[in-house]
């Protein structure tokens, strides 16, 4: 029998028992579809994150911080804090260009819900070292003494509906806790600047600069009453792998095993790490549907044997070899593999362009500023834009159809095997 029959042969079968099949590819397209979706959107959300990288984060840079919560199995628990007068330290270093100090401090704002960000650091070597740091109304000031508030976009246009949250001569009074048991502080000023909208930029690690609010350092020290940090950002004058190395080299030789030092480099491929990890997980329950579906396959298969064990018996009595049986069932589950997996891709594809976006903002941290007593603070959906990938199609396909094989294997080695004379028989 030749190859062509076979395959009109099987296509009619499968034509014949439409719900069965339907049933039978739904398992495979499940699974794909799950598969693909998260491959997709880890495409697309690791595009974005070396997009806003490249956008927002200079490749000059180093970022210091204390070892608490970043600490390495090779790494001493011997963790220093950090204060203003380290500046120095850093500054005494070769290739080094500029140093800020970060003070950051979670704060209640008056009439706003949730908790807010304020950072307190140097203006002009903030916007030295980021481009993105500039203003849209209003002007960033210069005085290091200057009392005012810079806030970021989200807080002048939350909504993006025209509405405004705050303008430029309002004022925002700011309420904290030094510890859990000090009495409330509370800072009222007005603001003298609102910042470009960066649109959802990693400026400072871990926070985007249109969420935050920002404050001259030296009155972040004045009203937080500290000079201890929460990181150094240095500027160097080089952005080569040697001069940053050589840096990150001299400041663990300052401070050995006291401070975690990282590039942006590092700190992305810390990010991609951990979302590898988290996606490999998910791609492994998404598989395991696929194995659920190749179940369904044999057992369809196994019933599809007992019902046409007649058919089989009449088709081997006429003179068909055991092969050209193996190649029918064999060929049944290799197109219910590919239908179920192109289908499946397809699904997949769609599933994650309209939810992709909301799934991803809902991983972010940032939250856009809310009036209002009801307590909620509405999320941040960051655009992502799920990338399907040649290599993708073909690794869906391919294991679409490895499933399909394993699982219709047994059954369709049985149907070759079936002896015509109780083939014949069979009521």
């Amino acid at each position: 029998m030749r190859f062509s029959d076979i395959l009109r042969f099987s296509g009619k079968t499968l034509t014949s028992r439409k719900k069965q099949t339907t049933l039978t590819a739904l398992g495979i397209l499940i699974g794909i579809a799950a598969i693909i979706s998260i491959l997709s959107m880890s495409e697309g959300f690791r595009a974005n994150i070396d997009e806003q990288f490249q956008e927002n984060f200079s490749t000059d840079t180093i970022i210091v911080m204390t070892l608490q919560g970043f600490m390495r199995p090779d790494q001493a628990i011997e963790s220093i804090d950090l204060y203003v007068n380290n500046t120095v330290d850093f500054e005494s270093i070769e290739n080094v260009e500029i140093v800020m100090p970060v003070i950051q401090k979670q704060c209640s704002i008056e009439g706003l819900d949730g908790s807010h960000t304020i950072y307190g650091l140097n203006f002009e070597k903030y916007a030295a070292i980021f481009s993105t740091f500039s203003e849209e109304f209003g002007i960033i000031p210069t005085d290091e003494n200057n009392t005012e508030f810079v806030i970021g976009f989200n807080y002048y246009n939350p909504w993006d509906n025209g509405t405004t949250l705050y303008n430029v001569g309002d004022n925002i009074t700011i309420t904290w806790r030094n510890s859990a048991f000090s009495p409330i502080e509370q800072y009222k000023s007005k603001i003298s600047a609102i910042l470009y909208e960066i649109g959802g930029g990693t400026a400072i690690f871990g926070s985007s600069s249109d969420d935050g609010i920002y404050i001259q350092l030296n009155t972040a020290i004045d009203i937080f009453d500290t000079e201890e940090v929460n990181r150094f950002i240095i500027k160097l004058n080089d952005d080569s792998d040697a001069v940053i190395n050589q840096v990150i080299a001299e400041i663990n030789l300052l401070f050995p095993n006291q401070l975690n030092v990282m590039s942006p480099d590092q700190i992305l491929a810390a990010l991609t790490s951990t979302f590898d990890t988290i996606n490999l997980f998910l791609t492994g329950v998404a598989a395991i549907s696929l194995i659920v579906a190749g179940i369904g396959i044999m057992n369809i298969m196994t019933v599809s044997l007992m019902q046409r064990k007649r058919e089989i018996g009449i088709m081997k009595a006429l003179g068909m070899k055991d092969t050209s049986v193996l190649s029918i069932f064999l060929i049944e589950t290799m197109l219910i593999g590919l239908i179920g997996s192109v289908l499946g891709i397809l699904t997949g594809w769609i599933f994650a362009s309209l939810f992709g976006s909301s799934i991803m903002g809902s991983l972010t941290m940032f939250q856009r500023p809310s009036r209002g007593s009801s307590g909620s603070n509405a999320e941040i959906l960051t655009s992502i834009i799920p990338i399907i990938t040649p290599l993708m199609i073909m690794e869906a396909i391919f294991f679409g159809l490895v499933v399909a094989i394993v699982f219709g294997l047994y059954p369709a080695y049985k149907s070759s095997k079936l002896p015509p004379v109780e083939a014949l028989r069979y009521e």
